[in-house]
C-alpha cells in the first residue's frame, strides 16, 4: 500500500486469529498478530484494523477469525491480546504519525506483465509472475533491506536499485524512465521474458528483449524452456560451477554488455561463443553511464 502513493497508509483489515478459506487455515501463535501489526507499522501504516469483532453465525466467513468468538467471551487469549495491542499502540509517539519509511530498493509490480503472462500460449506453462516478484522480495526481506513495491507509473531516480523481473509488457514511458534512470547511475535488474510487448501485448519488432534491446546491450530470437526435471549449469569462463538454471534460457547475442556466466555443456548452445549467457554485468559505458543487469 505504501508503495502506490508513497505516503502513510491505514491496514484496513488483519485476521486477529485465522482465516478461513486457505488450503489449511493455522491458528496465530501467542504474539504473532502483535508481530505483523508492528511490522506494519514499520511499514508505513499508521492504523492496524481488524477484521473481524464478532464471528459470523453464518455466511462463508462464519469460520474466520474475530476479536470476539462464537462463545462471546472477552476472557480468551485473541481478546486480550488484541487488548494490549491498544495499551501499546497508546505508548508510541504522535510524531510517528507524521515519519515516512525510505527505501533504496525499489520492486517493479506490473498488472500488465502479470495478466500478459497469465495468459500466454508458451514458452512454458511454468510462468508464474507473482511467485517470481515474491522471490525477489523475500531475498531482500530476509536480509532486512527494505523494499518499496512500485508500479511503472512510479519515478525511479530516487532508488539506487530497481528490480523489474518478468516484466513482460513496457510501456514507451517506463521504458524511457529505465533509460534516464541507468544513464544516470542507476541499478536496474530484469530477467528473461521482460519487455517483449507493449502494454497491448503487441510483440515489439527488431528482436528480444525489445523494448530493453539498447538499454541492456543485447539481443536474441531463440529462448529453450526446460522440463521440470531438467537443470542446466551456470560457469564462469573457467568452466567453474557458479550455479543451476531452470524453465527458460536466452540464447544471448551481446553488444555492450558484459557476460559473467554461461551455460554448461549439458546444453547445445554451450558452444556458441555469444549466445549462452545468462547473468549479465553492468553494460560497458559509451556515452553515459549504464548499469542494467539481466539475470534468469
Amino acid at each position: 500500500m505504501f508503495g502506490l502513493k508513497q505516503k502513510p497508509f491505514l491496514l484496513m483489515e488483519q485476521t486477529p486469529n485465522q482465516q478461513n478459506w486457505q488450503p489449511f487455515n493455522a491458528l496465530k501463535k501467542p504474539g504473532e498478530v502483535r508481530m505483523f501489526s508492528f511490522q506494519a507499522i514499520a511499514h508505513g501504516a499508521n492504523s492496524v484494523q481488524f477484521f473481524q469483532l464478532k464471528q459470523s453465525l453464518s455466511g462463508a466467513e462464519k469460520f474466520h477469525g474475530a476479536i470476539i468468538p462464537h462463545s462471546g467471551q472477552t476472557t480468551g487469549r485473541i481478546f486480550k491480546e488484541i487488548a494490549q495491542l491498544g495499551t501499546d499502540f497508546q505508548q508510541l509517539p504522535a510524531s510517528l504519525l507524521d515519519t515516512s519509511k525510505k527505501a533504496q530498493v525499489a520492486l517493479v509490480f506490473d498488472w500488465d506483465s502479470f495478466w500478459g503472462l497469465e495468459n500466454s500460449i508458451g514458452p512454458t506453462t511454468k510462468l508464474d509472475y507473482v511467485q517470481m516478484v515474491h522471490r525477489y522480495y523475500a531475498l531482500f526481506y530476509q536480509a532486512g533491506i527494505a523494499v518499496d513495491l512500485i508500479s511503472t507509473d512510479m519515478a525511479l531516480i530516487d532508488y539506487d536499485l530497481v528490480l523489474a523481473p518478468k516484466l513482460y509488457a513496457a510501456n514507451a514511458q517506463f521504458t524511457a524512465k529505465v533509460s534516464e534512470y541507468v544513464a544516470h547511475g542507476g541499478q536496474f535488474v530484469t530477467t528473461t521474458m521482460a519487455g517483449l510487448t507493449d502494454d497491448h501485448d503487441h510483440i515489439i519488432p527488431g528482436g528480444y528483449p525489445g523494448a530493453f534491446h539498447e538499454v541492456l546491450g543485447l539481443t536474441f530470437d531463440e529462448t529453450d524452456a526446460l522440463p521440470n526435471e531438467q537443470s542446466v549449469a551456470l560457469v564462469d569462463q573457467q568452466t567453474n560451477v557458479l550455479g543451476t538454471g531452470t524453465t527458460l534460457c536466452d540464447l544471448i547475442q551481446v553488444s555492450t554488455a558484459e557476460p559473467l556466466a554461461y551455460y554448461g555443456d549439458s546444453v547445445f548452445y554451450q558452444a556458441h561463443q555469444l549466445s549462452p549467457l545468462t547473468i549479465l554485468a553492468p553494460a560497458k559505458p559509451t556515452t553515459s553511464v549504464r548499469n542494467p543487469i539481466l539475470t534468469s
